[in-house]
């Protein structure tokens, strides 16, 4: 039998839904090594049936439903706090570069350097934006995580597609739709991370 990586799969449901992995692990108490982060599935001395397989498939496609759909609340919410700050940042680049006008042509020091200090804030303030508005790691902005996490939410209908016919086969194996579901997981993590998006 071929060896089928699990592992963000795994930490997914551990994570997320830790009380749908004590029940798989109740349902299959022989294969505890199998339902547990950073083990691969498959190629045991005492090989499963396919039945831990789809109820792993089933569980983790749940979960990774609710993490697909928890991720596109907070990063537009992320992307939408960055924008108001920047927006306050360019308010006050205009006033302050109106200040340091009017200061120069009519003021006195005093004013000025109030306008410099201003001019400094709004410097301050959209460096502040450009921070929030990159991601934590990697070279891709709010934009295409986004765009990511709407293509998984896609990938996410196609396996349940996938899962129900292979459950209705008579000779079905839920291998690949294992498969499937872990490199949704690692990809959720990866948005996730690269995001920085709080834990729920």
């Amino acid at each position: 039998m071929t060896s089928t990586q699990t592992t963000s799969l795994i930490e997914l449901i551990e994570e997320k839904a830790p009380e749908k992995l004590v029940r798989l692990r109740t349902m299959y108490p022989n294969h505890l090594h199998l339902l547990t982060p950073g083990r691969k599935m498959g190629a045991d001395v005492d090989t499963p049936g396919e039945g831990i397989y789809c109820e792993l498939a089933r569980s983790g496609l749940e979960v990774a439903e609710r993490e697909a759909s928890d991720i596109l609340s907070d990063l537009p919410r992320k992307a939408r706090r960055a924008k108001q700050i920047r927006l306050v940042g360019s308010v006050v680049a205009a006033v302050s570069s109106a200040g340091v006008v009017s200061s120069a042509l009519f003021g006195t020091s005093a004013t000025t350097i109030a306008s410099a200090i201003v001019s400094f804030l709004a410097t301050t303030i959209s460096s502040i934006a450009g921070y929030l508005e990159s991601p934590l790691m990697g070279t891709s902005g709010f934009a295409e995580l986004i765009e990511e996490c709407l293509r998984l939410e896609m990938d996410i209908q196609k396996t349940k597609v996938a899962l129900q016919a292979e459950l209705v086969r008579e000779q079905g194996s839920c291998l690949d739709v294992v498969t499937s579901v872990n490199d949704i997981s690692a990809k959720l993590r990866r948005i996730r991370i690269f995001g920085d998006v709080s834990r729920a």
